[in-house]
Formats: structure tokens, C-alpha cells, sequence
């Protein structure tokens, strides 16, 4: 029996893991800890200690489960870029204040006062989700790929028959807020569909329509949306 199946070293083992909160790193800190209790436990055994009694000591010289979990949690933690972010905030706030300068000055038609106010909220919305998803590992949305194309799928039709154009892009309107639903919907689109890939199993023509029909839908939905038709015909279409 390896030491790593010992009842005394697989305790401490997670209750030193219990301590981190990063999932992908418990592989990698347990396979190190059981190497330096290993090490520990050969130097005991050479120097003529009983097995037992090598195992109980080489825990020991580990030291504290709880100490030692802590600090490996703040090691493989992993720390959020703050000048990356303190740059995005800046330079979304001065779009923002130029856009709303050069409205109330007069050089864009068809501003309002909500305009300001709009983007303002928007983009403290965007900021604060995109930290909020900054450590968050897309991976564990593979399970659910099907489920986000079929409902990704339902947003955009009802967008496409229900949905206010603004601009060539259409908007769903939320409490006075626009939300232009192309880029939610390509983003979630970048996501779902690698999952889907990998997730279908192409061993019959079954498998093989699922493949083409999770793809050839959004396809087809995208071609639909207004903005994008609009882009390509001016630039293959009007500048001809």
C-alpha cells in the first residue's frame, strides 16, 4: 500500500486541500504534499523508525493542515490585474464623457438626456460583470452547452421578431435600458458551440445532422440580424 492510501495522510491531505479554494490546483498541491511527506518518511524508515510511527511523524514535521492550507490558498489564489482594470475604467469613462460633451454640444443628432445617463449605467453594469467573471472558469458551462445554445437560440428569434431597432442594431429595452443582444449573442456563441463539438460523438448520420443543425442555426440567425447584413452590404455590396 503507498503511503498516499494511508487513512492518517489522505485525513490530512484534504484537510489541507479544503483550505484552497482553487479547484485546479488540487491535483498539483496534493501530488506535491504526498512527494515531501514521501521524502520525510524514507529519511524516518532509513534511520530505523517503525512505519507507523514514520508516517504519524512525518505528518507532524508537515506541520498544522490548516496553516499550511491557508497560505497555499493565497499562493494559488491568483491576483486580479488592477492596471488592466484601472486603464479599462478610464478609458471607458472618457468615451463616455467625450460621447456625452459631443452631444450636448450639439454634434450628434438625435441625443437626448437619457443618453448619458444610459451609458453611464451601462458601463458600470459591464465593469462590475466583468470582474465579477474574471476568475470564473468557462470549462464547468461545457456540461450545459446544449442548454445555452437552445436558449441563446430563443433569445435571438425573439429579439429578431420582437425587439426595437436603434441605430441598424436591434435593442431589447430593460427599466429604459437598451441592450443591443448581438454581441451578448456572439459571445455566448463562442462559448456553447466549441462544447458542443466536443461534447457530440459522431459515430451515426444522427450525430452528424445534430453537428451541422447546432451550427447551421446560428448561422442563419446571424445573417438575420441588422447590423451585421447592413456591414456587409456596404462593404461588398455599396462600395462596389
Amino acid at each position: 500500500m503507498g503511503i498516499e492510501k494511508d487513512e492518517r495522510v489522505c485525513k490530512y491531505l484534504n484537510e489541507i486541500i479544503s483550505k484552497v479554494r482553487n479547484k485546479e490546483s488540487h491535483e498539483e498541491i496534493k501530488l506535491e504534499l504526498i512527494s515531501h511527506i514521501e521524502e520525510l518518511y524514507d529519511s524516518y524508515v532509513k534511520s530505523g523508525m517503525g512505519k507507523d510511527e514514520a508516517i504519524r511523524n512525518s505528518i507532524t514535521q508537515m506541520g498544522n493542515a490548516d496553516i499550511i492550507g491557508e497560505k497555499l490558498d493565497k499562493v494559488h489564489r491568483g491576483n486580479l490585474e488592477w492596471g488592466i482594470v484601472v486603464a479599462t475604467v478610464l478609458m471607458s469613462f472618457i468615451g463616455i464623457f467625450t460621447a456625452i460633451f459631443i452631444g450636448i454640444s450639439g454634434e450628434i443628432t438625435h441625443y437626448n438626456q437619457n443618453s448619458g445617463r444610459n451609458m453611464i449605467i451601462s458601463t458600470l453594469i459591464g465593469i462590475t460583470l466583468a470582474m465579477a467573471l474574471y476568475k470564473f472558469d468557462y470549462r464547468e458551462l461545457k456540461k450545459y452547452s446544449i442548454h445555452i445554445l437552445i436558449g441563446t437560440n430563443l433569445l435571438m428569434i425573439l429579439s429578431i421578431l420582437f425587439s426595437n431597432y436603434v441605430n441598424g442594431s436591434k435593442y431589447i429595452t430593460i427599466m429604459s435600458i437598451s441592450i443591443n443582444i448581438t454581441p451578448i449573442y456572439l459571445f455566448l456563441m463562442s462559448i456553447c458551440l466549441p462544447g458542443i463539438l466536443q461534447n457530440i460523438k459522431l459515430k451515426g448520420t444522427i450525430d452528424y445532422l445534430k453537428l451541422i443543425g447546432s451550427y447551421i442555426i446560428p448561422i442563419v440567425l446571424i445573417a438575420m440580424i441588422p447590423d451585421i447584413f447592413y456591414t456587409f452590404y456596404r462593404k461588398h455590396i455599396y462600395d462596389i
